[in-house]
């Protein structure tokens, strides 16, 4: 009976350690969590590949107009109309594309200021802007920087 009893006691101290090793171990594994970032193609071109799915879409930082929030994943508004998802936050894809231009102009929108054809007042110091295609974006008044730049501030 002694022997059946400490048998156990060492079955389950094995279990305790090891699950106690893998709490330890699995956060600080990075599995599949690269950042995005934009690149420099041959031609000096910067591409910005979007995770969509299965898919990578490799696509010129020209062509993406607008990013917005879309829940747990951003919606990019491509040039040629696509709308691609990649799930992530919009703070990592906002980190990536800042160095190339790209405004936070809403708390769930970050527009490409060579798209926009319009910028309007809205009421209340908000602004709306009118993108090439016919999409359109709001820029909040929580967001002067962004408002400074487009109006050619800054």
């Amino acid at each position: 009976m002694a022997g059946e009893l400490i048998y156990e006691y060492r079955k389950d101290l094995l279990a305790y350690v090891g699950i106690a090793i893998l709490m330890w171990i699995v956060p600080r594994l990075k599995l599949g969590s690269a950042s995005p970032t934009a690149t420099l193609g041959a031609g000096r071109e910067a591409w910005f590949d979007i995770q969509d799915g299965p898919r990578i879409l490799r696509v010129p930082l020209g062509d993406i107009l607008a990013v917005r929030a879309a829940g747990n994943y951003v919606e990019f508004l491509l040039r040629d109309e696509r709308r691609p998802l990649m799930r992530t936050r919009l703070s990592e894809i906002e980190t990536a594309l800042a160095p190339s231009g790209f405004l936070r102009t809403h708390r769930s929108w970050i527009i490409n200021p060579a798209g926009v054809r319009l910028l309007e007042p809205s009421g209340s110091g908000d602004y709306r802007l009118a993108l090439e295609g016919g999409a359109e974006a709001p820029v909040s008044r929580r967001f002067p920087k962004a408002l400074e730049k487009l109006k050619g501030g800054g």
